[in-house]
């Protein structure tokens, strides 16, 4: 099969997803040892271990069991679940997979809200219309014969039960102020005293609901829908266990983000339900209402685990006998690593399953390999050199053009900086999350550090700008921030694709191969891309004295041990092997690697750190 054709198949059976859900969980994730609470961080000696089968299936089955009302914590029952896991890790794929096994039982109802907007417009302001909306959609009301029956059954009802009526204590001083009028209307055999009349009672206690609906806000408006539901459900009594599921809000602002889980779980609380919110780490972090809370880390599966699983489901589909053995093979192909395009896909998708989808695609459709079958693929026949010009160019002439700039960062450059800004000074925000700090630190204490290495405070923040867009976030904060915003309180944490750049793409030929290239016709001579690798540890070592004087060399140590001296050494770890065997393999006979770079940084280190 050519990867040309393997594409077509791929977009039709993306579109179609069949029987995936059923069975993306039982493949294991890759995770990031540490016992940190963030659980993202990385150390020199990460082990990527694979969780087993038996782990997916008690992960599944502790939601199932949430879902069914059972979920006891220390002998208590707590209704709100927080699923935590990164963008694009598969949270909502397995809430689907989950809610579609409870449901298929017939014993639970389960309304799903999500916050798919693309372009981020929702405002906290506007969350209680957006949510009292969709809520609307998934537990519709029936219709109880108009305003009429409203005011004469379920008034008398809420008058019955004061315990949520401080949820809204302006509809709640209508009841008693027309307590009389709502109690004789529901009587048929009451009889009015004098002049009065039922039409009378029932016009004046009409235009107080209107009254009231002219002025309540939309809280007031969402709880008294929200009555009005716990009133249906009391009347019709269908046995059945209500659940609520809220998800799709990671894109979103954050603050509009935890408007939308406190408004959630004020919501659960009010009708006595199970609640389950997806979102990722940092979005919202509380010091109250634990006592109904629990949270549950998602079992993300590994991206490349994800594609072999799809190609193998091609492999069942209709496919030659030939075809099939292709997609089988390269599918082995990937799941065993050690090859280039693995090493791109996990290097720059972390745990986003969707982003490893997203740059698998973008590789298929480059004009580079069109022609290429899947055996030379797997076979290894096609030089490394063409697989990175597929997976970073892809279908655009530059490094600047098509896909690229929509899925990859480019780690050595700095938008917006006249002249480019420092080509390390993403990764050295990286490798300050990730390698120093195991996580996360104060964004204050974070700028303190760079600064040391003379990086101008504006820089740094567009830095950490770039660092945050969506489709590629390597970074995360735990609250919305902007330049002229105090940010002592603000933390930043590496995300998970962040820390796969950090060990997979720094230092990686075929990444800086790829963004040397004025375009997709022209090979990047190898010693054009060594001079660079040459040119950044001299930059590294001008910012290391930079950071001597305005710090010490004592505060240098706490931070660079002798094994590892600098940031270029991170960068030297990936980058000879590489770089060697692309020599090897091209006819640039001339150019050589010396192999004593390690040696040298670590001198010239050493020179700084003893005048």
């Amino acid at each position: 099969m050519r990867i040309s054709k393997l594409q077509e198949v791929w977009q039709e059976f993306l579109g179609s997803k069949s029987n995936f859900e059923e069975k993306i969980y039982y493949i294991g994730r890759r995770q990031f040892s540490s016992n940190l609470k963030l659980n993202i961080s990385l150390s020199e000696d990460t082990l990527f271990d694979r969780i087993s089968n038996k782990a997916a299936d008690a992960y599944v089955n502790r939601l199932k069991v949430f879902l069914h009302g059972n979920h006891v914590v220390d002998n208590e029952l707590r209704p709100i679940l927080h699923l935590t896991g990164w963008t694009g890790s598969g949270k909502t794929t397995t809430l689907k997979y989950i809610s579609d096994q409870v449901t298929s039982e017939n014993l639970t109802q389960i309304a799903w809200i999500g916050f798919n907007n693309e372009d981020s417009s929702l405002k906290p302001i506007n969350v209680w219309v957006e949510l009292s909306s969709q809520l609307e959609q998934a537990f519709p009301i029936e219709e109880n014969d108009g305003p009429a029956n409203e005011v004469t059954k379920f008034w008398k009802w809420c008058l019955s039960k004061p315990i949520f009526r401080p949820k809204f204590p302006e509809f709640s001083d209508i009841l008693d102020q027309f307590r009389h009028e709502i109690t004789a209307l529901s009587d048929s055999d009451w009889v009015w005293p004098g002049s009065s009349t039922r039409e009378q009672a029932m016009d004046v206690v009409l235009q107080a609901r209107n009254t009231y609906f002219g002025r309540a806000s939309a809280i007031d408006r969402t709880f008294y829908k929200l009555a009005l539901l716990l009133y249906n459900w009391e009347i019709q009594n269908d046995g059945k266990k209500h659940v609520l599921l809220v998800d799709d809000i990671d894109h979103l602002n954050l603050n509009t983000q935890r408007e939308i889980i406190n408004a959630a779980m004020k919501v659960a609380e009010f009708l006595n339900i199970r609640l389950i919110i997806a979102f990722r780490p940092m979005t919202w972090e509380t010091t109250q209402g634990h006592s109904m809370q629990e949270t549950e880390e998602h079992l993300s599966p590994y991206p490349l685990a994800i594609i072999a699983k799809y190609l193998k489901f091609l492999a069942d589909s209709n496919q030659t006998e030939q075809d099939k053995e292709e997609l089988i093979n390269l599918a082995n192909f990937l799941q065993q690593g050690n090859n280039v395009l693995s090493d791109f896909i996990s290097g720059s998708s972390g745990l986003n399953v969707r982003a490893g989808i997203r740059t698998f695609s973008n590789f298929l459709i480059s004009p580079v390999i069109s022609e290429y079958s899947l055996t030379d693929l797997s076979s290894k026949n096609i030089a490394p050199s063409k697989i990175g010009q597929a997976f970073f160019i892809s279908s655009g002439e530059t490094i600047a053009e098509g896909p690229f700039v929509n899925n990859f960062e480019n780690l050595y450059e700095v938008e917006g900086i006249l002249g480019g800004g420092s080509p390390l000074l993403k990764t050295r925000i990286l490798d300050c999350l990730v390698r120093i700090h195991k996580g996360s630190l104060p964004m204050s204490n974070l700028i303190d550090f760079l600064c040391f290495f003379g990086y101008p405070r504006n820089e740094i923040l567009i830095a950490l700008k770039r660092l945050f867009v969506r489709k590629r976030a390597l970074i995360w904060s735990n609250q919305v921030w902007e330049t002229e915003d105090p940010i002592t309180t603000v933390s930043i944490g590496a995300a998970p694709m962040g820390c796969s750049y950090y060990q997979g793409l720094f230092g990686n030929y075929g990444f800086i191969e790829a963004i040397k290239k004025e375009n997709r016709a022209i090979t990047v001579p190898v010693g054009q891309v060594i001079e660079f690798s040459k040119s950044l540890i001299d930059t590294d070592m001008n910012e290391i004295q930079i950071f001597i004087d305005n710090a010490s060399k004592r505060e240098y140590l706490s931070f660079y041990a002798p094994s590892f001296p600098c940031l270029t050494y991170k960068y030297w770890t990936n980058f000879y092997g590489h770089a060697h065997a692309r020599i090897k393999s091209s006819s640039a006979s001339s150019v050589s690697l010396d192999p004593n770079w390690e040696d040298d940084m670590k001198s010239r280190v050493a020179g700084l750190l003893s005048t």
